[in-house]
């Protein structure tokens, strides 16, 4: 439908309340909610930004993503659904931890899209691996199946002082359950910045990896830091480009440590706030009766 019979149809059921998902990614249909079409418009989960569309009333967040002060960068009225504006269902078919061979080299690892491995993400890890001088970092991404691109990416690690033979680019598994066992090859994985994973920092942790982030300055470089409080794991959040180096370094260079977490890593995960589907449930709900009786509240005075 074009944008004026998409924004008829939505007035015709009568909604209450209209949940946006999609902001500004492909395939979203921001320009059709323009007339505000329903009473109360709420963005969430699907697009990690304001949408700067006046029509649009309210954004779910929570209070690590975007703290106190963020309404300044925002369109929207924020709505923080603490613990984390997210709740993570794991595949049914996914392999069991295992981890490397114990002879294998220490292995970073970062299954993000490549388009995220930009200058800030490269100097980073190129820490990371000039710390661990036998380390081997594998990227694992779609964009990855150009052998161009996979040249162009390590040159960007040679020119910060890597081999390139260090960095073992993939780009294909033929479903997810090859996708997912691919971490049997990862020690540790290391998160993209200045924008972070989400799936692919919960499917990490399923699959009993630890990820290293730093909690960054916006909502984008701030998701994965969410992920790791709700799932239990806050100490592999580090505040800057230091602490990032020394915490991957340190849990890298323990084994028994790696070990012992890719056992214990998916009970954990299960039982934490980031897997509570129903208790997730009951705050998405609360959150949105909230937004609807503060809107109507402010359009009733």
């Amino acid at each position: 439908l074009g944008d004026q019979a998409l924004d008829a149809l939505i007035r015709s059921e009568g909604l209450h309340l209209l949940l946006e998902l999609n902001g500004h990614t492909a395939g979203g249909r921001l320009s059709a909610l323009a007339g505000k079409p329903a009473p109360v418009i709420v963005s969430a989960i699907g697009y990690p930004n304001t949408t700067g569309l006046p029509s649009i009333d309210w954004r779910l967040v929570d209070s690590i993503t975007d703290p106190e002060g963020s309404e300044a960068f925002c369109s929207e009225r924020l709505m923080r659904l603490d613990p984390c504006f997210l709740c993570y269902t794991p595949p049914d078919a996914a392999p069991e931890p295992a981890m490397p061979p114990p002879d294998a080299a220490i292995t970073f690892g970062s299954f993000n899209n490549a388009s995220k491995i930009g200058p800030e993400t490269v100097a980073l890890w190129s820490r990371v691996l000039l710390a661990v001088p036998s380390a081997r970092l594998l990227l694992k991404s779609r964009n990855l199946g150009d052998p161009a691109a996979c040249a162009a990416l390590q040159r960007r690690f040679e020119r910060s002082g890597v081999a390139p033979e260090r960095i073992e680019p993939l780009a294909f598994a033929k479903d997810r359950q090859h996708h997912l066992q691919l971490y049997e090859r990862v020690h540790v994985a290391l998160d993209t910045v200045p924008y972070n994973g989400t799936t692919t920092t919960c499917e990490a942790l399923w699959m009993g990896v630890p990820v290293i982030t730093t909690l960054g300055d916006r909502h984008a470089a701030r998701v994965s830091a969410s992920l790791l409080h709700a799932a239990g794991f806050p100490e592999w959040v580090a505040n800057d480009a230091d602490a990032f180096v020394r915490i991957a370094t340190q849990l890298a260079t323990d084994r028994s440590r790696l070990a012992s977490l890719r056992g214990s890593m998916r009970s954990r995960l299960a039982a934490s706030p980031l897997l509570d589907a129903s208790g997730y449930a009951m705050r998405f709900h609360a959150a949105l009766r909230q937004c609807w009786n503060l809107s109507r509240g402010a359009a009733t005075r």
